[in-house]
């Protein structure tokens, strides 16, 4: 096996590595985006309570309905503040995706180097053969017309 066939092994794994990383990296876009929905939503249903208390206790609703809303603004609050701690795990998470697919296409440009690199040799080596063939002809002839003189 040749080296040059060795480097397209590892730069086809290489670029498996890559299409890996690419997909997580978009599963962790996605679940960022995902969250900073919910967190939108969250802040929006927590907004029209936080209105609907106001007016509520405007016009003189009764106590349980106030501590209704109160209760659920709580929740609300809750699960904005676990939103928040999935979406800063959600980034670590995409961060991570984004320097392990920097890391993998790097290993990819550098096997994509090695073979360029196998191929200039290769194409060196071709040359210099064809060279001394060359030499070797004129050579040859200019015995034979030394001969011939």
């Amino acid at each position: 096996m040749d080296r040059r066939h060795c480097w397209e092994v590892l730069h086809d794994r290489s670029a498996k590595a890559v299409d890996l990383a690419r997909q997580g990296c978009l599963r962790a876009a996605a679940r960022v985006s995902q969250l900073e929905a919910q967190m939108q939503r969250l802040q929006d249903l927590y907004a029209d309570y936080t209105r609907r208390l106001r007016e509520g206790q405007d016009r003189a609703h009764g106590i349980s309905q106030t501590v209704s809303y109160r209760n659920f603004l709580v929740q609300i609050g809750g699960l904005m503040e676990r939103t928040v701690q999935d979406m800063n795990a959600a980034r670590a998470v995409h961060a991570a995706a984004l320097r392990d697919l920097q890391r993998t296409e790097q290993e990819q440009n550098k096997y994509e180097a090695l073979i360029e690199r196998e191929d200039l040799k290769a194409n060196e080596v071709a040359e210099k053969v064809e060279q001394r063939a060359f030499e070797e002809l004129a050579i040859n002839r200019y015995i034979q017309q030394q001969r011939a003189a």
